[in-house]
């Protein structure tokens, strides 16, 4: 009989996978905070109290 060629298998491609590509994550840009402009308070004018002379009755 007619031995009945034994075929080898073709080996099933063993693909490398396509590495999904690692992406670098884009920073979130830290932002400098605004400084919430510290503003010099206004110095709430000390008045020089007008002093009333008390008429001095003799």
């Amino acid at each position: 009989p007619t031995p009945t060629e034994t075929l080898a298998p073709t080996p099933t491609e063993t693909l490398t996978p396509t590495p999904s590509e690692t992406l670098t994550p884009t920073p979130t840009e830290t932002l400098t905070p605004t400084p919430s402009e510290t503003l010099t308070p206004t110095p709430t004018e000390t008045l020089t109290p007008t002093i009333t002379p008390s008429e001095e009755v003799i």
